[in-house]
């Protein structure tokens, strides 16, 4: 889903309530073309030139495709957009409010703050991948998400069925993981990595995937 979100800001004064400053808006987990659009208002008798929009700072797993917007001028009474794009990164923090800074200036080096505030939701589901690198010596990692807090349990499993590691074992928060593998001490050939998830509905899911040791 592609959100967009529309703050207007004057120059001169803020029409939103506190309350309206300080909701949260929910974005999708590992989505992309979400965008942020600012509609700026020059409510003052003159032109405004020169006006500047900038992110101060942002979470590091959100991922923009600029960071400034350049209006050359503003007429009396007008608006303008600046139009931010972004995508959110597999490594974000789920059901966790974050900030967005925005900066506005103008020729006159009058300087304004905004501030977005973000929720990630949960992934839509369970979903274990493909190890990388694969085939790998000694070192893979293997990723999966849970839609849902969770008592995980990764384990590797030799083709005869026997498991031979345990990865993860223990809750977990909905979000996405990546731990890793050493099979150093492991030889050569084709092994089962499962995924275990319990969650706490009561749902239980079962994932397995095949991985090549080649040393």
């Amino acid at each position: 889903m592609k959100l967009v979100f529309i703050i207007l800001m004057l120059f001169q004064m803020c029409l939103y309530s506190q309350e309206l400053q300080q909701q949260a808006h929910k974005i999708q987990f590992s989505s992309k073309g979400n965008k942020i659009e600012l509609t700026v208002m020059n409510p003052s008798e003159l032109t405004l030139k020169d006006v500047e929009v900038k992110i101060n700072c942002s979470p590091e797993w959100l991922k923009f495709t600029s960071n400034k917007v350049d209006i050359a001028e503003i007429n009396s009474r007008e608006e303008k957009e600046a139009l931010f794009e972004f995508l959110i990164d597999k490594n974000s923090p789920v059901g966790k409010e974050s900030a967005i800074e925005f900066q506005i200036t103008n020729n006159k080096g009058e300087i304004w703050i905004k501030q977005i505030k973000v929720i990630v939701s949960a992934p839509e589901y369970f979903e274990l991948y493909q190890n990388y690198p694969n085939p790998f010596n000694p070192n893979t990692t293997i990723s999966y998400q849970l839609s849902k807090s969770s008592k995980v349990s990764l384990y590797v499993y030799n083709m005869l069925g026997e498991k031979v590691a345990s990865i993860v074992d223990g809750i977990q928060e909905a979000g996405y993981y990546s731990p890793n593998w050493n099979a150093a001490g492991y030889s050569s050939g084709m092994y089962v990595y499962q995924l275990v998830a319990n969650s706490i509905d009561g749902q239980r899911f079962i994932l397995r995937k095949k991985m090549s040791l080649i040393k």
